[in-house]
């Protein structure tokens, strides 16, 4: 997927063996920051049939009988999802009655209220509260004199990876132990490898029995889930059928009844933590192509939804939600729904869109900080692998610049977490004979910066 190098690692037995690409993040955009659009666009009159009579099939991938008896197997999966991908586009579909549409009066009317709908529904997102001070101190639990102490929990994004397998781990330590031993140094964790293929309810039950009662492990969602390209065989069988695929062998656009479906069997799978009380967020990290827009909003919304009580960390990829003219509102929009926004640490870059600006704030009881690492050098790398992209230790004095900001976030919180998803490997400051994990190495120097 996007950038990745075409070399596939199997991910450590302990993490359920799921495949994943060196780094196991995302990088979707080209080495200019642009982003990639969907191959295949429909035309107005498709917009306009599929909004009368449900998902457009294409004749050519989709026309058999038996597509369209499984889609009409996951057509009742959730009733939200009979509403379109595009929902703005409802508003001028108008009558059905040709001569109806024509009227120029009509037309008119039903532009000035689509309008007015959209101006009220950003005057919503933005009437909402300074994120850049502290939030309620009542609501999050203050006590008398101030707020009381949240201690910010720090750790890595996957326990799996090449670089902490080979240089975090004791020696022979079996993949199976992996987990259990990184809880004795750290106490949550974030599953990345989620984002390539489904889990497993089995797998999942082992990470709850491997980790120790209060371990908290965010799980990052599905790519089919943050609208990111898919291949059609990471899917679980009895999905493929119904999936319309583009010439690449990708999911394209799927209706919204089978994106609700792989949201319940996303969800579904981490019922095994949920009940052990170890399931923190769900990591819904947007591709650089899903910009700041009243689409993107409706989707995030309805994705909330999906969720149920679960909790959403959202972290933008395009830098259009974060500029200075819109910050205000897309803060004010995770509020509003119950969001959890993604504070980012990234290479800083005026000329990359898939670079969003480091803005420390807080939308919900959870503060949530990502360090991807300054190698600005190889973020757009053409030909680079995502391995390359997050290459970069941070130094002490580099950590020691986020301390204020971090005990800021958490003092506006009842949580505050803080995750290293600088992936490779790094000589040792210490010791220019040894090789340490980049991720491992900065989460133990911020830990003991913030004690």
């Amino acid at each position: 997927m996007g950038r990745q190098d075409d070399r596939v690692h199997r991910v450590a037995a302990d993490e359920g063996d799921l495949r994943f690409a060196p780094g196991h993040d995302d990088a979707e955009a080209g080495p200019d920051g642009d982003a990639r659009r969907p191959c295949h666009r429909r035309s107005a009159r498709d917009v306009r049939r599929q909004h009368r009579h449900g998902p457009l099939l294409e004749r050519k991938e989709l026309g058999s009988s038996r597509r369209r008896r499984v889609r009409r197997r996951f057509a009742d999966a959730d009733h939200r999802g009979r509403r379109e991908d595009h929902r703005a586009e409802r508003h001028g579909d108008g009558p059905s009655d040709e001569r109806e549409r024509s009227h120029p009066g009509r037309q008119a009317r039903a532009r000035d209220a689509e309008r007015d709908e959209r101006r009220l529904r950003r005057e919503r997102r933005s009437r909402r509260v300074d994120h850049t001070r502290p939030r309620d101190a009542e609501a999050l639990g203050a006590e008398e004199g101030g707020l009381a102490l949240t201690v910010v929990r720090v750790g890595t994004c996957s326990w799996a990876d090449e670089a902490l397998s080979k240089h975090f781990y004791p020696p022979k330590l079996p993949a199976r132990e992996r987990l259990a031993w990184y809880a004795e140094h750290f106490d949550t964790v974030e599953v990345d490898s989620t984002y390539y293929r489904l889990p497993n309810e089995s797998m999942v039950e082992g990470w709850a029995e491997r980790t120790p009662p209060g371990f908290t492990m965010h799980v990052k969602a599905f790519g089919l889930m943050t609208r990111h390209p898919v291949k059609v065989e990471v899917l679980p069988e009895d999905l493929r059928a119904a999936m319309p695929v583009d010439e690449r062998g990708r999911v394209d656009r799927p209706p919204r009844e089978l994106r609700a479906e792989v949201f319940r069997r996303f969800l579904e799978a981490l019922d095994p933590l949920r009940r052990a009380g170890k399931l923190g967020g769900i990591l819904f990290q947007l591709p650089s192509y899903v910009v700041f827009k009243e689409s993107s909003f409706e989707y995030v919304e309805w994705a909330k939804e999906q969720l149920g009580r679960d909790e959403m960390l959202v972290e933008f990829r395009h830098r259009s939600w974060l500029d200075e003219d819109n910050r205000a509102e897309t803060l004010a929009f995770l509020e509003r729904i119950g969001a959890t926004y993604v504070t980012v640490d990234a290479p800083k870059s005026e000329s990359a869109k898939n670079l969003v600006p480091t803005v420390p704030a807080v939308t919900s009881p959870t503060a949530y900080v990502r360090f991807h690492g300054r190698n600005l050098a190889t973020w757009n790398k053409r030909g680079g692998s995502a391995a390359e992209r997050f290459d970069y230790l941070y130094s002490e004095g580099e950590l020691a610049e986020w301390v204020p900001t971090l005990e800021e976030l958490a003092g506006r919180a009842q949580q505050a977490f803080a995750l290293f998803n600088n992936n490779a490997t790094a000589q040792d400051p210490d010791n220019p004979l040894a090789t340490i994990s980049q991720a491992a190495t900065n989460a133990f120097q911020l830990r003991t910066l913030l004690a």
